[in-house]
């Protein structure tokens, strides 16, 4: 669009190759603002910007300052994280990684498949839990979170005929109390107007106007868009978002931990001008072991036991923890609670170009930082050698590595990483280039070199977005590679050793592994092992893994083969697994594909059942069936399959009609 400039309280000439339509706007000269609106051009924002007495028409960047009176331009998914056209950024600071913005998503009265908002909200409560159920966006209904399905933090790929693609909230939510987007569809309306999980729903459209209003609670936003669909002329709602990506682009993390040292303690100490108190230096022949162990010069002291009773009081100066240590007797101990900086690096949060999707070290330095600073926090406190480190440190002394707020940082990145590159190879598959395969794979790799090179183990997150990149790339051994070395468990179900868990070397140094942490092991990467054999056309140990994830050994049908293994946690699978293992017998074809599938789908429970130990039936679970029987060729039981589900009240969709 070229530039133009007219006089303050002038119209606005709109430009020849843009239609009138993409600027409905006009200059408030009463109280000097300006409306907002956006161009219906994909992917591209248009704003208005006043200096003095004229206004510019204008497109492009506009840098990385924070924007106040102004609505800033956004060309590219690099500038604002992947928002397009349609949605108005209001402000961003590029240094703290955030951004607001607000976007209107349509009411429907009813919703398709090709015609969905694919977005469902959740709320943090004042503990910073969240919520047990979210509110469709579409339907707006409450539905809970156990009846989602296997809506994991990765991008689903479909095994069977209707599977959704869906994303859901990554990471932990900082402390706060509100609502936020707990998942999307990555073909629905929100995911297209650049909506991600875990953004923050600030407020939203009034029952009338185009006032926006703060909204902190579900059943507000539900009552908002309810009372609008019904009053309001215009049948849409807007909402205001916040993002933030401070927590994974912070340099330092605190990390806070106790431990009991006896007198005398041999450290020097000093106050700071913020009221902390910091450890100056260690006297090597004055300190006990544990001191020398657990502390290092710049620590800081925030707490000291009180020599009556238990509780730790906060200190703020030099002369109060003097005050707890002296009330002492020589050799008794002292409890403190100890403040520590961890240095993470900073993190180069930029979309990769063409050459570093592939490059050797482009993911790397996303993740060094984070790398370093939990090796040297897993080297401090560990193994104490000598007795009176033994005797004197207490068993919430030491500072575990796991688990811990470092830890927590590289995991996110981890994902972040992996998150941006499967962004880049989706662009990549839509332009049908062969390369998005390769893409995807080698992300994984490099994360996961990363993290052997750092001796971090995976949480669940991580593992499920990993093996789903894996199995995207249509790699599903490196999918179970990862299982095995993550989790610790046989990748067949089975209750053999994990022979492929040895299998990932660190890049930096070839001796240093993953360790292995059934922490990992849930419904997500449960699933996405579920997926990667059906991916393998291992429909034996597809059945294997979900008899494991049951407890149910009987339930396995391949009784003359390797049986399934006991897992030490019961997982319930959802009707998603079951369709996953449904879909890959049907795929798999041949008599013996069609009676697996026919056995696992008269396991399932009817639409009608009230209450089941085991998943019910859904459409995605009917289609499959009746395509299991149509490529079979058996037609009359695909014709009574497809009657079954019209009585049991699910209506047929076009995959109903038109499966082979």
């Amino acid at each position: 669009v070229p530039q133009r400039r007219r006089a303050k309280n002038d119209s606005i000439a709109t430009s020849p190759t843009i239609s009138s339509a993409a600027f409905a706007t006009e200059f408030q000269g009463a109280d000097d603002t300006w409306q907002k609106f956006w161009s219906s051009t994909p992917r591209y924002l248009y704003s208005l910007s006043k200096s003095n007495d004229e206004v510019s028409l204008q497109n492009g960047d506009v840098g990385d300052k924070e924007l106040n009176d102004s609505y800033s331009i956004n060309n590219s998914a690099a500038a604002s994280s992947s928002l397009s056209g349609g949605t108005v950024i209001l402000s961003r600071n590029a240094a703290r990684q955030t951004v607001t913005y607000e976007t209107s998503l349509p009411l429907f009265k009813t919703t398709t498949q090709e015609q969905s908002v694919g977005m469902t909200l959740r709320q943090v409560e004042q503990d910073g839990q969240m919520s047990s159920v979210v509110l469709d966006m579409d339907t707006l209904q409450y539905v809970l979170v156990s009846n989602l399905g296997s809506s994991n933090d990765a991008i689903l790929e479909s095994v069977g005929d209707g599977e959704e693609k869906v994303m859901s909230v990554e990471d932990t939510v900082e402390e706060f109390v509100g609502v936020v987007v707990f998942s999307v569809k990555t073909d629905g309306i929100a995911y297209k107007s650049g909506v991600r999980p875990g953004d923050v729903v600030l407020a939203t459209s009034a029952t009338l106007g185009d006032q926006l209003w703060p909204k902190s609670t579900l059943e507000g936003i539900r009552s908002a868009a309810s009372s609008r669909k019904i009053l309001s002329n215009r049948s849409e709602l807007a909402i205001r978002f916040h993002r933030s990506r401070e927590h994974i682009a912070a340099s330092e993390v605190v990390e806070s931990f106790e431990l009991s040292i006896p007198r005398p303690i041999g450290i020097q100490l000093q106050d700071s001008q913020d009221g902390k108190v910091i450890i100056s230096g260690i006297s090597a022949n004055k300190s006990s072991s544990s001191a020398e162990s657990m502390l290092k010069v710049g620590d800081r002291i925030v707490a000291v036991d009180s020599s009556l009773g238990s509780q730790l009081w906060p200190v703020s100066s030099v002369e109060g923890v003097v005050s707890a240590v002296t009330s002492r007797l020589p050799g008794q101990t002292i409890r403190f609670r100890v403040e520590r900086t961890v240095h993470v690096g900073e993190y180069p949060r930029q979309e990769p170009t063409s050459d570093e999707l592939v490059a050797e070290d482009s993911v790397s330095p996303a993740l060094v930082g984070a790398v370093d600073g939990f090796r040297q926090l897993a080297s401090i406190g560990v193994n104490p050698t000598s007795s009176e480190c033994e005797s004197s440190i207490e068993a919430s002394a030491v500072l575990p590595p796991v688990g811990s707020k470092t830890h927590k940082l590289l995991l996110t990145r981890c994902r972040d990483v992996l998150r941006t590159y499967i962004a880049k190879a989706e662009e990549q598959i839509k332009e049908g280039l062969p390369s998005a395969n390769k893409v995807l794979a080698f992300t994984a790799d490099r994360v996961l070199g990363a993290l052997a090179d750092a001796r971090a183990p995976l949480d669940a997150k991580t593992l499920a977005l990993v093996m789903n990149s894996y199995t995207s790339a249509r790699e599903p051994e490196k999918a179970f590679i990862a299982f095995e070395t993550a989790v610790g468990l046989s990748a067949d179900g089975s209750s053999n050793e994990a022979t492929r868990s040895n299998a990932i070397k660190g890049k930096k140094n070839a001796d240093s592994r993953i360790p292995a942490d059934l922490g990992a092991l849930n419904l997500f990467t449960a699933t996405a092992l579920l997926r990667a054999h059906a991916l393998n056309g291992d429909i034996l140990s597809a059945r294997r893994v979900l008899a494991a994830m049951e407890g149910s050994p009987d339930n396995f049908l391949g009784h003359t083969s390797l049986p399934p293994g006991l897992w030490p946690v019961k997982l319930f699978p959802d009707v998603r697994c079951y369709n996953i293992v449904l879909a890959a017998a049907a795929k798999a074809g041949g008599e013996e594909g069609v009676d697996s599938a026919l056995n696992l789908f008269e396991r399932m429970a009817e639409p009608w059942t009230a209450k089941s130990d085991v998943p019910v039936k859904n459409l995605v679970t009917y289609n499959t069936m009746i395509s299991a029987f149509a490529k079979g060729g058996r037609p009359q039981d695909a014709y009574t399959i497809f009657y079954s589900m019209k009585q049991a009240g699910i209506k047929p969709d076009k995959i109903s009609y038109t499966s082979p």
